[in-house]
């Protein structure tokens, strides 16, 4: 069970202090008698629903909140939390305007969200497997925020923008497949494909997923793909293999990385999707010449295999 729902009730609001680093997060498990009056803050909210339902209330409009809601509220906006007939348990990271622009990558990650869940908004992550995700980050995002370890705030910024990733793609993931309570399903395994390429993948598993026989399940992402999922994979991998060429020039330990157990099965698949074999591959896309994994051990340039 989430330690959020061993926390203590609350009938209020947590009251906020953001630290000198500029970020704090906490988890809230509101009571039955939870009451929150319309509150002005002067720090940016980002809000998750881990459990219950109730609304976000702001300038007379009401933005529904259930489990794997997912809210973003500006600085100077008038709001309260409602619940519903079940209380909701909230996490929130509330921190300065400021706190992302020192980091170009996380400054990225912030703008992302923002682009994708407007001020004073909610979104929805649909699949549980992401909420879990988002979820388990707050534990020790808050752990890093109320302690004294060494380089605490470079840990806190680094837990605060895999949750900025966690959200984007949560609320970003793919609709693949038809319409429905299926084809979410079809979606969500998906989803969980494009995160496990690179290991044996089992397609009685993504039927499971999907909550189709195997046969149903191959058919219909055949249909809406226009390959079969070995196909996919293969794909999915070549491509992950030819990013990873690129920055290591290593060609075993690319292949094994991509999920190609067996190196010759590996050049083979390159070829066939490249035209060329890794290292011809390397060679054409580098301004440098060869690259240390292309030279022999006397420093001589090795043979195109």
């Amino acid at each position: 069970m989430p330690r959020s729902l061993d926390l203590p009730l609350r009938n209020g609001p947590v009251t906020v202090v953001i630290p000198e680093f500029g970020l704090t997060a906490f988890t809230s498990r509101h009571g039955p008698q939870f009451e929150m009056a319309k509150t002005v803050a002067d720090y940016q909210k980002v809000g998750f629903v881990h459990s219950g339902s109730g609304r976000l209330v702001r300038a007379g409009e009401e933005r529904p909140l259930l489990r794997g809601s997912v809210v973003r509220i500006a600085p100077g906006t008038p709001h309260f939390f409602a619940d519903g007939p079940k209380p909701m348990v909230l996490s929130m990271i509330c921190f300065e305007s400021s706190y992302f622009d020192d980091s170009d990558v996380a400054k990225a990650a912030w703008a992302r969200l923002r682009e994708i869940l407007p001020a004073d908004a909610a979104g929805q992550i649909p699949f549980e497997r992401d909420q879990v995700r988002v979820a388990d980050i707050f534990e020790p995002l808050i752990f890093e925020v109320g302690g004294r370890r060494e380089l605490r705030d470079a840990a806190v910024l680094g837990h605060a923008v895999e949750l900025l990733v966690l959200l984007c793609r949560g609320l970003t993931v793919s609709a693949a497949g038809p319409s429905g309570p299926k084809g979410r399903r079809f979606a969500e395994s998906v989803d969980w494909l494009d995160d496990h390429y690179t290991r044996n993948v089992s397609i009685h598993t993504l039927a499971e997923i999907a909550g189709v026989s195997y046969r149903s399940y191959t058919a219909a992402f055949r249909d809406h793909f226009g390959m079969t999922v070995t196909q996919y994979v293969t794909k999915c991998r070549i491509d992950f293999a030819k990013s990873r060429l690129l920055q290591t020039g290593d060609i075993p330990g690319t292949a094994f990385e991509a999920g190609f157990n067996d190196l010759s099965h590996f050049y083979r698949k390159f070829r066939d999707s490249c035209g060329m074999t890794p290292k011809r591959f390397i060679r054409s896309r580098s301004d440098n010449g060869p690259r240390e994994s292309e030279r022999g051990s006397n420093g001589s340039v090795l043979s195109e295999a």
